[in-house]
């Protein structure tokens, strides 16, 4: 399969700055977390002089897994500034302070007059104080002379709502072994699953909640029931009244069912690559990270099951291209799993970069399933590109197929002019007599959005085509519901892999 040339766009993540609105952090946050022995180490007062002056009572110093606390900035809207501290002993009998926004280290210790001090930062220094209500306060000082300042909010316990769908989590174990999670939550009770780079079929986790803690406690269990190994760790994040939304996370530890081993566990949320079924046959996924200095590469890609081995290596040899691009033959000699090299790293921003490559599966009908690829490149300190190959795969024979060279022209003719008029729709037009250039060219951009040679995507609900846009003025990609575009399509193939069927 022949894959389209990508476009360039502006990647912008949704990290929160460590302070005010003009204040944001330039550094890789891709560091894992250390390792951390779980044990507690008993009660330690922090700051008796700030509990006088403030009327509040020190908190106990990090019992069992670890605390979390809750601060504000001053500068900021209450709705979305509030950010989670979690507070743990290291190996070495210090702290290690682990903010959630894109899980930013801070080796932290206490210092004579018992204030949480942070002893190295990319940004600036970190003097904060905590208490036993769950909240902290305190402030960071740049070198410029300018200082974030936190204000204390009480500990907010994990909601309702919170995880009531399932939520992918990825991470590390022990900072070096790739390990993924997907959870939700049933009242006090947690359940989903849990894989690693190697694993075929999931683990399960089965466990409880402690709302009021955020702690939860865990198994990961095989398929026969057994125990493989215990979780137990924190939730930080948590529900806010605003588009914006912190992200979630757990930190904590793994430790083997005999508790003779133990990993320091870090997941944020993100992709869980979910194990699909069709007439008796599976996709199930295997991974390959390697991590050299800043130089990442993760290709997460399906393989067979349950089929012929004949029929399960024709599929797999027909989607090799697409997941490994042009660098198959290297990368598939690797053995899956993480590797980690940070030995004498160059600070070069030239040596940084990330390739990534997940996959998503979603059931038809009988054995077909499709799969939707999502690329992202970034090499040194230019953007990064992002794109789609979306195909059909039939389970049953092993053919492999890409929807959009399926699409009848008039059918396509119908589609792309609803999606412009949709996407003209949607800019607001400009006042009289007023000239908005950005607007003009977004109008321009959406007149002319054109799907030939564009992915066509089938997903659970709708039909989308992946349409890689300028990052200015581009508009959204079009999205149409499936029982729609299927009465548009003549008798056919791809009417019977678009039509929604009844389960």
């Amino acid at each position: 399969m022949k894959l389209r040339s990508s476009s360039p766009v502006a990647v912008v993540a949704a990290a929160l700055f460590l302070g005010g609105c003009s204040r944001s952090s330039g550094a890789t946050h891709a560091q894992p977390t250390p390792n951390v022995a779980l044990v507690d180490a008993g009660p330690h007062p922090l700051d008796a002089a700030a509990a006088v002056s403030t009327g509040r009572k020190p908190a106990s110093f990090v019992p069992g897994t670890g605390r979390v606390f809750f601060g504000n900035w001053t500068s900021q809207n209450p709705a979305i500034s509030v950010q989670e501290l979690h507070v743990v002993r290291d190996e070495d009998g210090g702290t290690g302070a682990l903010f959630l926004d894109d899980a930013d280290e801070w080796p932290a210790s206490l210092d004579d007059a018992g204030r949480l001090r942070a002893r190295k930062s990319a940004l600036g220094p970190l003097d904060i104080t905590l208490y036993d209500d769950g909240s902290f306060e305190g402030e960071q000082r740049y070198e410029d002379g300018s200082k974030s300042t936190w204000a204390a909010v009480p500990f907010v316990p994990v909601a309702a709502e919170q995880l009531r769908e399932p939520v992918g989590f990825e991470g590390f174990l022990g900072g070096t072994i790739r390990y993924r999670m997907k959870i939700a939550l049933r009242g006090d009770e947690v359940e989903g699953v849990a894989r690693y780079p190697t694993t075929r079929s999931d683990l399960r986790i089965r466990g409880t909640i402690d709302r009021a803690t955020r702690r939860i406690t865990a198994d990961e269990l095989d398929r026969e029931g057994h125990v493989t190994g215990h979780i137990d760790a924190l939730l930080l994040g948590h529900v806010v009244a605003s588009p914006f939304r912190l992200r979630t996370a757990l930190v904590g530890a793994w430790s083997s069912p005999d508790g003779k081993r133990r990993l320091a566990l870090h997941l944020a949320d993100g992709y869980y690559p979910d194990r699909v079924t069709a007439l008796g046959r599976s996709l199930s996924a295997q991974e390959i990270y390697t991590r050299d200095c800043e130089v990442i590469r993760e290709v997460v890609y399906p393989v067979v099951d349950g089929a012929p081995k004949a029929l399960a290596e024709s599929v797999e040899a027909s989607l090799r291209p697409i997941e490994f691009l042009e660098q198959e033959d290297a990368v598939a000699r690797m053995a899956p799993g993480a590797r980690v090299k940070r030995v004498a790293c160059p600070t070069d921003p030239d040596r940084r970069g990330t390739t990534r490559t997940v996959y998503t599966a979603t059931p038809l009908y009988g054995s077909w399933i499709a799969l939707q690829f999502d690329h992202y490149a970034q090499e040194g300190p230019i953007s990064g590109n992002v794109w789609n190959d979306c195909v059909v795969v039939d389970l049953a024979t092993g053919e492999v197929l890409e929807p959009a060279k399926l699409l009848d022209a008039a059918t396509r003719a119908t589609l792309t002019a609803r999606a412009r008029k949709e996407a003209l729709a949607s800019i607001e037009a400009p006042g009289a007599g007023e000239e908005d250039d950005l607007e003009d060219g977004t109008r321009i951009a959406a007149a002319q959005l054109s799907l030939e040679d564009v992915p066509l995507c089938i997903e659970e609900h709708s039909v989308r085509f992946a349409l890689v846009s300028h990052r200015v003025f581009g508009p959204s990609q079009p999205v149409f519901d499936r029982t729609l575009v299927a009465g548009m399509l003549q008798p056919g193939k791809l009417r019977d892999l678009v039509a929604p069927k009844a389960k």
